[in-house]
């Protein structure tokens, strides 16, 4: 082990910004007293943390066309590999075909959205 950091109070946080993602990780800490009348009293060392760094998740597959009618769309997609983090939610974009750039019309966890309010005759993207 090599000292990292050194933490002083109030603080008691601090954050490894020099994590690589897909290395393992080993951390332990100590806190120190220091009495009016003395020098720093050291406490042992804690027990050892240890962790892998998450990576990016995977770019997920296209979607599939799940079903349509006139005026919605159904699409699915898979769960990426997640590379050591947990995902959390998708962002689902549609292109209207107009020019104008994609917006966002889903956010969450679910692996499915429903595009409703869509107009005939028109090619649209996610």
């Amino acid at each position: 082990f090599s000292l990292l950091t050194t933490v002083f109070p109030p603080n008691t946080t601090y954050m490894d910004e020099s994590v690589e993602a897909g290395l393992t990780y080993r951390y332990r800490f100590r806190v120190y007293n220091r009495p009016s009348d003395q020098h720093e009293l050291p406490s042992e060392y804690s027990y050892v943390s240890t962790f892998v760094a998450a990576g990016v998740p995977s770019r997920p597959d296209m979607p599939v066309l799940v079903a349509n009618s006139k005026t919605q769309i159904e699409i699915r997609w898979e769960k990426p590999s997640s590379n050591g983090a947990d995902i959390y939610q998708f962002i689902v974009r549609r292109d209207d075909g107009l020019g104008s750039p994609p917006t966002q019309v889903y956010r969450g966890p679910g692996l499915d959205f429903t595009s409703t309010g869509l107009a005939t005759g028109r090619w649209y993207a996610f």
